[in-house]
Formats: structure tokens, sequence, C-alpha cells
């Protein structure tokens, strides 16, 4: 079950796009959290929190923070945003996204017409971190090209937890983000890897996809028991969908 505490935020750490880094006074120790506010609403010091301490609890390591379930000091808010698609969905945080598939989207449209990508290439890796390195090596080989950014559901959800992105987009490295199955924060958000693909070639423009999972990867030491067997998966769907599969070796020696 979840672990929960209150928290008292004491300070702001960092603050990015969709997420802010606290320090927040929990059982009488000062530890950092993660607040995604388009969640949960702004925080500021001097305000009240619910966490979700039980990573730190575990002592583990990728995932390793409290999390800021809600914040008890701001007033009720409505959800604005259009959109009816839920990601984590069923769960206490499920989230509201507007995805390109769904009618309301501006992306409708082009998204039904489009069944293939055409000989896009798409680079695959199994983890978060590879994305670095492909995104500055396809900008050596050719600045021009629109690089656009497939976030998997494979480890984090909420694509704002990565700093890797927020660099690449600043940087000019990466032009545009899509989150698919129920990662969630992307420029588009699309229902599956599938659509996802689709959505990074028609909607953002690309003219090469990167897909990756987000931050954190699970492993087990059995043989399946490991989020980087979708790098596989990926591969499929890219061929079927008529794109060009460039799979990112994991080596080590």
């Amino acid at each position: 079950m979840i672990r929960i505490r209150r928290g008292l935020v004491l300070e702001i750490v960092a603050r990015r796009p969709g997420i802010c880094e606290v320090l927040v006074d929990v059982e009488g120790r000062q530890e950092r959290a993660v607040c995604y506010e388009d969640l949960t609403g702004p925080v500021q010091p001097g305000d009240e929190v619910a966490l979700n301490t039980t990573a730190v609890h575990k002592k583990l390591g990728t995932g390793g923070v409290h999390f800021v379930i809600a914040n008890h000091s701001i007033t009720a808010t409505d959800a604005p945003e259009p959109g009816h698609i839920m990601k984590m969905r069923y769960a206490p945080c499920q989230v509201k996204v507007l995805a390109v598939e769904e009618e309301a989207s501006p992306h409708a449209q082009v998204m039904r017409d489009c069944t293939s990508l055409s000989g896009t290439p798409v680079l695959i890796g199994g983890l978060h971190s590879m994305l670095g390195p492909a995104a500055a090596a396809l900008h050596v080989l050719d600045p021009s090209l629109r690089v656009v950014y497939l976030m998997t559901d494979g480890g984090a959800l909420p694509l704002a937890f990565s700093r890797l992105v927020h660099q690449l987009k600043e940087k000019g490295f990466v032009q545009a983000t899509v989150t698919c199955g129920h990662a969630f924060g992307g420029d588009f958000e699309a229902i599956n890897i599938y659509s996802g693909l689709l959505a990074a070639k028609v909607a953002a423009q690309a003219d090469v996809i990167i897909a990756v999972m987000g931050p954190g990867v699970v492993g087990t030491g059995s043989t399946f028991g490991f989020t980087g067997l979708e790098q596989g998966q990926i591969v499929n769907a890219v061929h079927t969908l008529g794109g060009l599969p460039v799979a990112i070796p994991r080596i080590s020696f």
C-alpha cells in the first residue's frame, strides 16, 4: 500500500515546466520531494502537503524520492483543459489529457488519414539515458533535422520528471515530444505506441523519431522481467507501420 505522510514545504529547490522540486519537513527530517504542479496545483513555502514516501522508505534508487500527492493549503480547483482521455486510468491520481486521436483534437483528421510512417527513421533505445547521445549525434549529423522524442510508459510516466528532455529542448536538440500509453506531459498525447509513432510523424512533423522510455527501468535478473524488452516491441511496431527501425544497442563489458 502507499505510505502517506504529511509534510511542510520549506523551500523551492528548482522549478521547470510541469514540475517543482521542493525541500520538505517530513517526520522530523528535511528531505526533497517532487511536485507535479499540473496535477496538484502550485506549491510554495509554508504549504502543507500529502506525500507518497514509499520509495524513500524502501530505500529505492531510481524513483527514490518523495512525491506530493495533494496540497492541503490551496482551495479546490476545476480542470478546465480540453480532452477526456484519462492516463493512469482508475488510479487515485488519474490525469485527463487531450489525445491526438480524439475528435476535439486539432490533429484528429490527419491522424485518421495517416496509416504509415513512410520510411521515417526511428531510433529505438532501451534506457532513457540513450536519448541524450542519440539526439546529440543527430544534431551533429544534420542540425536542420526536426527530432521528435516519443516517450513510452516503460519507465517514469510524467515526462516532466526528465531533466534530460528539458535540457535537450532548451539546446534545440529535440524539437517536440510525444507521450504514449500512460506516459503523459508531452507536447502531444497519444493512446498507444502505434498512434504515438504516427503522431510524431504527422502531428509533430518529425524528420527523425527517437523512441525511448522515460527515466527509470525495472530489472529482476529473470529472463523476461525487464522493462527494456519493450525495445523489441517498438522495433516491430515501426516495421509494421512502414518506418525504418534503428535499434540502439546496450553493450557493456
